[in-house]
């Protein structure tokens, strides 16, 4: 090979067989035999230098006597016992946490499954209360309140017949005194319960009686009651209205009874009057104590009140107006 430079350029690519097959073969065309003793020679020196630097590594003892000369053996040690309990702390500390993430994890878990897989409890529903508001609001405006408005029993009947959700057959007040006329009916929506309310007007007094129906079982017992034939009547008052409350058993679905409330400014006697003659029963010798002759001793505690889903039924702006009253 004419141009040495050449040769050893491409020496040690030519010994690891590392050129590209062309300029291999081109490269070993121009050795002649002092080159390629060369070459050889050089294989073996390098082979041998790499074997005496492997034998330069330092053994454990001279590694020792190394860390002697920065620190002595004691300094060393308890810099390692140091760094090894820091170590230790750490993995302790991430133990904990871990160990603490699994148990909010499963805390949520179990949440989570507490909320959805148990039973929920009904939302509470007083039906004194909430016939109270809705009564007071009528006493003070009902336009707008009698969805469906008529002057006939029987169409009341139909009406309340076409919600499908009443899976019973309520009892209404077919014949009471001719100076209170029948004016219309509407179905209140208040989600937990629905409320069936008849409305009746008396022109002469320029009064509403409210006939109010719902569906539940609920506690009326009190001190304050008046047995007419088999039914037992409850009285009540609000700050404006009186009431008169009564159960009546019905055959439906849930096997519950009915709740019903007669709600007018007139007296509890006068109210009895009116009921006992719509349901047909025979109150002429039935006498209210005199306490509970104007205004009911079990008066309505304020609460909350609830209003129905449908706005129409029971605007704000007419409940402010009876809170203020």
């Amino acid at each position: 090979m004419a141009d040495n430079k050449i040769f050893y350029e491409y020496l040690t690519e030519y010994l690891n067989d590392e050129l590209d097959p062309q300029l291999k073969a081109s490269y070993e065309s121009k050795l002649d035999d002092s080159l390629r003793a060369k070459a050889s020679h050089y294989a073996e020196i390098i082979g041998k230098l790499q074997m005496s630097v492997q034998k330069l590594r330092l053994n454990e003892a001279d590694t020792l006597k190394l860390h002697d000369l920065v620190a002595d053996s004691k300094e060393r040690e308890t810099s390692e016992m140091a760094s090894m309990s820091h170590v230790e702390k750490l993995e302790s500390v991430y133990k904990v946490k871990t160990k603490l993430y699994w148990f909010i994890a499963i805390a949520i878990v179990l949440a989570i499954a507490i909320y959805h897989y148990l039973p929920k409890r009904a939302p509470v529903f007083n039906p004194i209360e909430t016939v109270n508001y809705e009564a007071q609001a009528l006493e003070n405006d009902s336009q707008g309140r009698i969805l469906f408005p008529s002057s006939k029993i029987d169409e009341v009947k139909s009406y309340f017949d076409t919600d499908k959700s009443i899976d019973y057959k309520p009892v209404l007040l077919e014949s009471i005194p001719s100076e209170w006329h029948l004016v219309g009916a509407s179905i209140l929506d208040y989600e937990i319960e629905k409320v069936l309310l008849i409305q009746y007007n008396n022109s002469t007094l320029d009064e509403k009686l409210s006939h109010f129906i719902v569906r539940g079982e609920y506690n009326l017992e009190n001190n304050d009651s008046i047995l007419v034939g088999n039914i037992t009547f409850y009285s009540y008052a609000s700050d404006q209205l009186n009431m008169i409350v009564w159960e009546t058993p019905t055959e439906s679905t849930s096997n519950s009874k009915i709740i019903n409330i007669v709600t007018s400014r007139r007296g509890i006697q006068n109210m009895l009057s009116i009921v006992g003659t719509g349901l047909g029963l025979d109150v002429s010798g039935i006498k209210v104590p005199e306490s509970e002759q104007n205004t009911a001793p079990a008066t309505v505690p304020t609460k909350e009140k609830v209003e129905p889903v449908d706005g129409e039924m029971n605007s704000d702006n007419e409940l402010e107006e009876v809170e203020e009253d």
